[in-house]
């Protein structure tokens, strides 16, 4: 199954980044942009894996020990650029964001996979070009004037480990397992 661990943000902030979104493009060019209840920040995605694999991922994220984590959201993004735009992503400013996913790459490669290639760098994303194609230009135009919007603060107390099944209508989100952080973290 194909599957990700996230963290998810509350719903204050999953509604001001799905109204920027809403604001920016009123038409919905030709960007698939993400349902609200599928907006997260994933701290790594894992493809698809055996129902085996995902019990010794599970057993290897519940020993990770790290403190709640704050997060600041702001800003907006294009992956790889402006210039040939495939992902529209908002900005996640935390330390502590590094940190858990230091935590979530040890865990994961103690469950066996192999660790992640690309260093990771802790957005939300909000909208994928749609095929082979990038961003439209009216987007990106309009997007200078949100670039730097504020989306609101949070504090995690969770990390979650999903499944997700592609369909005709974007990415199905199920959640598998759920991790507490532990309140005092490292000692």
């Amino acid at each position: 199954m194909r599957s990700f661990v996230a963290i998810d943000p509350p719903d204050a902030v999953r509604d001001a980044l799905i109204a920027v979104g809403h604001r920016l493009d009123p038409e919905r060019s030709r960007a698939r942009w993400v349902r609200r209840e599928s907006v997260h920040l994933t701290m790594r995605f894992l493809g698809e894996l055996a129902e085996e694999q995902v019990a010794d991922v599970q057993r290897h994220l519940a020993l990770v020990r790290e403190p709640p984590v704050s997060i600041h959201v702001a800003g907006l993004g294009f992956f790889p650029g402006p210039r040939a735009a495939r992902v529209l992503w908002a900005g996640v400013l935390s330390g502590g964001v590094e940190r858990l996913a230091d935590s979530v790459s040890r865990a994961i490669s103690a469950a066996g996979l192999p660790p992640e290639e690309k260093p990771f760098r802790p957005h939300i994303t909000l909208a994928r070009a749609s095929g082979r194609a990038t961003m439209d230009r009216e987007l990106i135009r309009r997007f200078r004037d949100f670039s730097g919007t504020e989306f609101g603060d949070f504090v995690s107390h969770d990390l979650i480990l999903y499944s997700s099944r592609l369909e005709m209508r974007g990415a199905v989100h199920r959640e598998l397992a759920r991790f507490r952080f532990a309140a005092e973290g490292r000692g």
